[in-house]
């Protein structure tokens, strides 16, 4: 309460940042373990994913088989936590719905794998355009921002943040810029990977919004305890012998992307719920090499 009483947007108050819940998570035979705040929503509602092991994340059952999906995803764990102010104000300043999904690449191509580096930050890049420029029906995407690979156990992970796309004089301009998403990805195995999703949705000032939310991310983040499965760490050993010298950038910037012109699909007529007519910016292209 005390803290609460002194919150303010430059330091909000996140309920159950002092008192973490450990999680460990069977996800394919890998092990992921990290310390995060309870689930808080302040209109009552319960959490839309509890905890749960996915021990076997081959079985093509669990996954949805209608659409030609690029990506096909499931969900272990859903919550949400608020960014408060002081007790007198009687709304949350920004939330976060904090997301973890283990996501099949359906469009890697046979021959790359995930525990490549390079063929991961390939991957991650075709994700990224996935949700942009294939995706133009919603709002205009920056992204990669603010790329840093880090070293969690024996993996690489890789952060990075997808903004939004706003005009210079657009009134909503700030409120706009405090609503983004940060990730953490790794590699599972040749198809799969583990990505976590911190979808932020938060207030003015924005800049003071984004640091926090960051600052918060991070604290997450460091406490990630990561391993593999026997099976992954065999199927690793053999994919850096046959590519003993890539790795992830260390930096990247954002994609120069140009959204395409499009129309809405006709559904009954076969058609998809978007139809590209002009490419201005082609997928990126897998590269084996």
């Amino acid at each position: 309460m005390f803290k609460r009483l002194f919150a303010s947007r430059k330091k909000p108050y996140i309920p159950g940042l002092d008192n973490p819940e450990h999680i460990s998570l069977n996800i394919g035979g890998c092990r992921l373990e990290m310390d995060i705040p309870p689930h808080y929503d302040s209109d009552g509602f319960d959490a839309k994913k509890a905890p749960t092991d996915i021990p076997n994340i081959y079985d093509a059952g669990l996954y949805d088989p209608n659409g030609d999906f690029l990506f096909n995803g499931l969900l272990p764990l859903r919550r949400n936590w608020e960014f408060l102010g002081p007790f007198w104000y009687d709304q949350y300043l920004g939330r976060t719905e904090f997301s973890i999904y283990v996501e099949r690449a359906n469009c890697l191509p046979e021959g790359m794998s995930c525990l490549n580096p390079a063929h991961m930050e390939q991957v991650i890049l075709r994700f990224l355009f996935d949700n942009g420029p294939d995706s133009p029906q919603f709002s205009k995407k920056i992204a990669p921002v603010s790329w840093q690979v880090k070293q969690i156990g024996n993996q690489p992970w890789v952060l990075f943040e997808q903004r939004v796309w706003v005009r210079e004089d657009d009134p909503d301009r700030d409120i706009t810029i405090a609503n983004f998403r940060s990730y953490a990805a790794t590699a599972i195995d040749d198809r799969y990977f583990l990505l976590l999703e911190f979808d932020n949705f938060g207030y003015t000032p924005s800049e003071i919004s984004i640091a926090n939310m960051n600052v918060f991310k991070d604290r997450i983040v460091n406490s990630i305890r990561w391993q593999l499965s026997e099976a992954a760490q065999k199927r690793l050993l053999e994919v850096q012998a046959q590519w003993p010298d890539t790795k992830l950038s260390q930096h990247r910037e954002p994609e120069s992307w140009v959204y395409p012109e499009w129309r809405d699909g006709d559904v009954q007529k076969g058609e998809p719920h978007i139809v590209i007519l002009k490419r201005n910016t082609p997928p990126p292209e897998f590269k084996v090499g």
